[in-house]
């Protein structure tokens, strides 16, 4: 589970970026290691298929995560830096 690639847009940081469909990617064990445990809990729930994350610094500010659960549908949650939901669309 941890080393499963998820797929990020990142902004700061120097990840290597697939030219052919512009995904970069991340695992569950980089995002634990680096993000507020609030974000991370988030990032690496069941049906997240995709984090917006700033790495300015070392540390990963994740402020947007995306996916699907039977639950809620199809989903886009806006976080802040402490890994609070402030905007889900």
């Amino acid at each position: 589970m941890f080393d499963m690639p998820i797929v990020c847009s990142s902004k700061g940081g120097n990840r290597w970026t697939d030219c052919r469909t512009g995904d970069s990617y991340t695992t569950a064990r980089e995002i634990w290691s680096k993000a507020p445990a609030a974000a991370a809990r988030k990032a690496t729930a069941d049906g997240v298929n995709g984090i917006s994350i700033d790495e300015t610094g070392g540390k990963f500010y994740i402020y947007q995560i995306s996916g699907y659960t039977h639950e809620r549908g199809l989903y886009c949650d806006l976080l802040n830096e402490a890994g609070e939901v402030v905007k889900s669309i």
